[in-house]
């Protein structure tokens, strides 16, 4: 099975950052990752990469001072908080469509990267049947329907991730609390009555997956259905529950870092005679990712 990169803590798990810090074939000092949005500090991880017996590891470095700039302008210096995990966090919440540049030096080795927030697109619609279905290839679960609307004028990069959280008395609608994530099979895009239709990026249809991600392209500029079938874990429409769909909205550099990662896991898991995949970097300097996300999600009530 492969191994899916946990997006749940990385989007709402702003003091368990869950990175999976690629060591790379080349030399590098340093690896630097950070997924960051707008209503969260940004919260940055760095990793020195040193050789053990020939065999790379890596661990946290402290005492850093990293600067931060929006657009051409420093903001803050970061410095180190904690010690479990020890991380360099921001005062501020970043913005929306501004750029935001990174900057280090580590081991005298000037490290840099930059990225933006893009836009949130809005979760159109949702719709879930409570009775549960078998479909062909003999997977059972309840059929979710979501639909967004893709803008024409930007080229657009998505996630989509669907949680539920058990509640005793009232529902909470906010994404807060306990959520688990609901795992997904026998996916179907349709767009302006087309069936079918291919999108970019990677899924584990074998295993089930508990996110989506892909582009926009052969959906540009449309309205956009997903069919998928939610396998039955946590989803109990005996208890009084609420659904979370929540659709992220991905710069390019978070985008092309989840595709090669996934073609990096899938080579290792064919063993040495598959091809080698670079893993995408934005890292002047070192290895990792410093990106931008945005985000718009609905709650839907079982009990509704």
């Amino acid at each position: 099975m492969r191994r899916i990169i946990p997006l749940f803590l990385i989007l709402f798990g702003a003091c368990e950052t869950a990175v999976d810090p690629v060591l790379p074939e080349e030399e590098a000092h340093a690896a630097v990752y950070a997924f960051f949005r707008p209503d969260a500090p940004l919260t940055v991880d760095v990793f020195g990469l040193t050789p053990i017996l020939e065999t790379p590891s890596f661990g946290r470095i402290n005492d850093l001072s990293i600067d931060i700039y929006q657009n051409t302008e420093r903001l803050e210096t970061l410095f180190q908080q904690g010690q479990n995990p020890l991380i360099y966090q921001s005062a501020f919440h970043p913005i929306q469509g501004i750029e935001y540049r990174l900057e280090v030096i580590i081991d005298d080795q000037p490290i840099s990267a930059r990225s933006t927030i893009p836009p949130a697109v809005a979760v159109g619609g949702v719709e879930i049947s409570r009775e549960l279905v078998t479909v062909n290839n003999g997977e059972i679960g309840y059929p979710f329907q979501i639909t967004f609307l893709d803008p024409s004028s930007t080229e657009n990069y998505y996630a989509i991730e669907v949680f539920v959280q058990n509640c005793t008395a009232d529902c909470p609608e906010e994404l807060t609390g306990r959520l688990n994530p609901i795992f997904f099979e026998d996916l179907e895009v349709n767009t302006s009555g087309n069936t079918n239709i291919e999108i970019g990026g990677v899924i584990n249809e074998e295993d089930g997956f508990n996110f989506i991600y892909f582009d926009d392209k052969g959906i540009n500029g449309e309205q956009v259905q997903m069919n998928i079938l939610a396998v039955p874990l946590h989803l109990d429409f005996s208890r009084d529950q609420v659904v979370h769909v929540v659709l992220k909205s991905l710069s390019s550099e978070y985008y092309q870092y989840l595709s090669t990662s996934d073609f990096q896991r899938e080579a290792e898991e064919e063993g040495s005679f598959a091809e080698p995949v670079q893993v995408f970097t934005n890292i002047v300097g070192g290895v990792g990712v410093f990106a931008g996300y945005n985000y718009a999600y609905t709650s839907i009530k079982n009990t509704d």
